[in-house]
């Protein structure tokens, strides 16, 4: 199953891990796809993290004016629920176009600009696995060969490292590059991301060897000029060396977007220990343009 290719906007923001009682800064969701019509904006304000979300009047940022340009167009938007902002025109986004957002809140301003990347679609996938379950450790979330963890000179058992077996998943994305020759050398950055799904319990997300990277898109593999392809590895953990591995969905994305994205994906690896990168002046988040593919497989 295939997900059709769109064009993403996006303004996401995290709460400010260092001061948890500060709930004053504005949270911005916003997303615009490709050829179609330009959707809602919702403002929030942010609270602490231990406290439950509700996205309603309570948490809604009200009576603020919103505005995007697209190209040379300007969009107005108009509330129509508590925190929820709907233009007043239909308008659709298209490549290339620069993009700049302004906010104006009881006296706060908030803007950024960003700008749309081409589009990017998936020509080819490949998807294999190991024939039988592999026999590794797992530290600190990662599948470490005992071998490798014996040359190292570690006690397995002092560091909590725990034996275990999994399947080895390896897929490979192959994606063309058309850019005009104006962007040959431009600042494009592609997310790539394998996302599998498994039972309760399958605890993937501790395994992952290298199932997702963020990099200049020019730097990614080749085979020939216009090409650019990438592989990503997870593993699917059993309890036993004779045990199949269970069959599951697995969604893989490639995403193509300016720097900024990059930069906040890269941020968000250690939350607790900082806030993401960001381009928007005046809030928390980040204000960009974003090309998407993504596919559904079954591996079995």
């Amino acid at each position: 199953m295939r997900i059709r290719v769109w064009l993403l906007l996006v303004l996401l923001a995290s709460c400010d891990t260092v001061h948890p009682e500060d709930t004053s800064h504005i949270v911005i969701d916003a997303y615009m796809f490709a050829d179609e019509p330009v959707p809602a904006v919702r403002l929030w304000r942010s609270i602490p993290l231990s406290a439950p979300y509700p996205f309603d009047a309570a948490t809604a940022i009200d009576d603020a004016d919103v505005s995007i340009l697209v190209g040379n167009i300007p969009i107005t938007f108009v509330q129509t629920q508590p925190g929820r902002y709907s233009p007043e025109i239909s308008l659709v986004s298209p490549e290339y176009a620069p993009l700049a957002l302004h906010v104006n809140w009881q006296g706060t301003s908030i803007t950024a600009q960003s700008r749309v990347p081409p589009r990017i679609r998936i020509d080819s996938t490949s998807v294999n696995r190991s024939e039988r379950a592999v026999r590794g450790l797992i530290l600190d979330s990662l599948l470490i060969e005992p071998v490798i963890l014996d040359s190292l000179g570690v006690d397995s058992l002092r560091v909590g490292a725990e034996e275990s077996f999994v399947f080895l998943v390896e897929a490979t994305i192959h994606w063309t590059v058309s850019f005009r020759e104006v962007d040959q050398d431009s600042a494009w950055w592609v997310r790539t991301q394998l996302a599998p799904t498994l039972d309760a319990g399958g605890l993937t997300d501790e395994y992952f060897l290298r199932s997702e990277q963020v990099q200049r898109e020019h730097q990614a593999a080749t085979q020939s000029p216009g090409h650019r392809y990438w592989s990503g590895v997870y593993a699917v953990p059993v309890e036993a060396p004779d045990a199949l591995m269970p069959a599951h969905e697995l969604r893989i994305s490639l995403v193509r977007s300016p720097q900024e994205y990059a930069r906040f994906v890269a941020g968000r690896s250690s939350p607790r220990d900082r806030e993401p990168p960001t381009n928007v002046s005046g809030a928390r988040g980040i204000f960009t343009g974003l090309s998407l593919d993504s596919l559904v497989v079954l591996v079995e």
